[in-house]
């Protein structure tokens, strides 16, 4: 690829977002610029993509790529389109949070073709910030697509949480394909939990969630297998307090990924 130059260096690392874009828009806005082609000449026909920890998805075809849909471009992965049109192309994040990319734009020849360099093997991590706890409900946290993954999962209190009765917590695996929810533990009475505090499963469903008075993590002794849908906190009561996760994952199915919901 001959590469050409952007406006300014901020050009060069973009924002994916939820709602599809053209890459042009995304360069210009990245750059603070409102330039046909984003200042690029009319023959630009190549990209490199590398996203920094989510997945995201394109499409270089005139349609519209959705969360599911399109071409599947993974975290920490680099791609390299060439002789495309990138007037065409459109980029989504899968998960919740915007995914930053940094990329380089240029001219390719016409024997070069696509290629793919996938990040090193190995568990992979994806965090979700905090939040304030769900209020005697079920709420998804984080979203697995494409398949199986086996995880190890890890929460941190950030807001004190209520010390006013009880609030059961817990962690659920809520398929995809409609089959009854599954617990990844018992519940653990969570109130009065100071900030700092870990959480963490064992990996033995039938054993409740740990809550350490530290920010010491305990290990999960087991991985858990989890399919396409997502992983839910539950409450059993409307408390104040918030907790933020990680996820270390490894995908079971090929394609298989995880992201904050």
């Amino acid at each position: 690829m001959y590469i050409e130059k952007f406006q300014n260096v901020n050009g060069s690392t973009i924002a994916v977002t939820g709602t599809a874009t053209n890459i042009f828009d995304l360069i210009n806005t990245a750059q603070a610029t409102t330039l046909t082609n984003a200042g690029f000449s009319s023959g630009v026909n190549a990209i490199t993509i590398q996203p920094a920890g989510g997945d995201i998805r394109v499409t270089f075809d005139g349609t519209t790529p959705t969360a599911t849909a399109g071409f599947l471009i993974k975290g920490n992965s680099t791609v390299y389109l060439p002789n495309i049109p990138l007037k065409a192309l459109k980029l989504i994040r899968t998960g919740g949070s915007n995914v930053s990319c940094s990329i380089l734009v240029g001219k390719s020849d016409m024997g070069e073709s696509m290629s793919v360099s996938t990040p090193q093997s190995g568990p992979q991590t994806v965090i979700r910030a905090a939040a304030n706890l769900p209020q005697t409900a079920q709420t998804p946290y984080f979203t697995v697509t494409g398949g199986r993954c086996r995880i190890k999962i890890y929460g941190e209190v950030t807001t004190i949480v209520e010390n006013t009765g009880a609030v059961n917590i817990d962690l659920w695996s809520n398929p995809a394909n409609g089959t009854a929810d599954a617990a990844l533990c018992a519940v653990v009475n969570a109130a009065n939990a100071a900030v700092g505090s870990s959480i963490n499963i064992t990996g033995t469903p039938a054993n409740a969630a740990i809550i350490n008075p530290s920010s010491t993590v305990l290990d999960q002794a087991d991985w858990v297998v989890v399919p396409a849908g997502t992983i839910d906190l539950k409450t059993s009561a409307s408390k104040t307090g918030a907790t933020k996760w990680v996820v270390q994952y490894e995908p079971i199915d090929v394609g298989a990924s995880i992201a904050a919901a």
